[in-house]
């Protein structure tokens, strides 16, 4: 059984990696996270008198 869920989640995985390579090689990838990183780290550092460092 365990090796059944095994097989299952690494081919999920697996076509969860080529479609963002798909995605990736058309240019239709936007990273959200690192958006949003951005955008957190910029409000941080507009508003705090203490530099962050990254």
């Amino acid at each position: 059984m365990l090796d059944l869920q095994h097989y299952k989640v690494e081919n999920k995985l697996i076509k969860l990696i080529e479609s963002i390579q798909r995605k990736k090689k058309s240019n239709d990838w936007e990273d959200e996270f690192t958006i949003e990183a951005n955008r957190l780290y910029n409000s941080l550092t507009h508003y705090s008198k203490i530099p962050l460092s990254v």
